[in-house]
């Protein structure tokens, strides 16, 4: 008898800029998908001046490192140069976080690379320009946007100014604790993490 064929999804995490709640909404997208019962890791993926992993491992007591895991939460985490190995690992969703696209070490093409790509945006006026950049790469044509901290009147406006990629636009509530899952985002992860062969919706 065969064995059953393991899919594994692969979700790139990057954030429009820097500060923008890329790591926290990688965390989160992570919660969700293990609610709702899959094996999740979560990669850190080179972004140049950025240890979030091992910041973690320094931060906190109860954190447990086996090899090149990191475990913390009931969450493991890596570092990109595991990333390899984890193909082997029995992950049903790897979250690659990529940090700042307009930091000059971005890796575009791991990202690119990912089988759902998601952007983490602002809606401020200093934020909306590097939203913009995104939105109008060609490349990004298929990825989906979650922008935190807009309120309810907002949103649709902005769904609006988001013309062709309003139907993968996506609004998350605070989430003040990364690790831990609130549970009032679950139809905005459930949309972003939704997958077919060609990567959309």
């Amino acid at each position: 008898m065969k064995n059953p064929v393991r899919t594994l999804k692969t979700i790139g995490v990057a954030g429009a800029q820097s500060r923008i709640g890329t790591t926290t909404q990688a965390l989160q997208i992570l919660c969700y998908l293990q609610m709702m019962g899959n094996r999740v890791c979560y990669v850190e993926m080179d972004h140049y001046g950025h240890h979030f992993v091992r910041d973690l491992q320094n931060a906190y007591e109860d954190v447990k490192v086996e090899g090149n895991c990191t475990h913390y939460q009931n969450m493991e985490f890596y570092e990109m140069a595991a990333i390899k190995e984890l193909i082997k690992n029995d992950y049903n969703f790897i979250i690659k976080d990529f940090g700042a696209a307009d930091d000059p070490a971005f890796n575009q093409p791991s990202f690119l690379e990912s089988d759902i790509r998601v952007f983490v945006c602002g809606a401020k006026p200093d934020e909306l320009p590097k939203a913009y950049d995104v939105i109008a790469n060609p490349l990004y044509d298929d990825a989906r946007y979650i922008f935190s901290f807009v309120t309810k009147d907002d949103q649709e406006e902005l769904k609006r100014m988001m013309a062709d990629s309003s139907d993968r636009t996506f609004f998350a509530e605070y989430s003040p604790d990364p690790f831990v899952y609130s549970g009032l985002n679950n139809s905005t992860y459930a949309a972003v993490a939704s997958w077919n062969r060609e990567g959309k919706q």
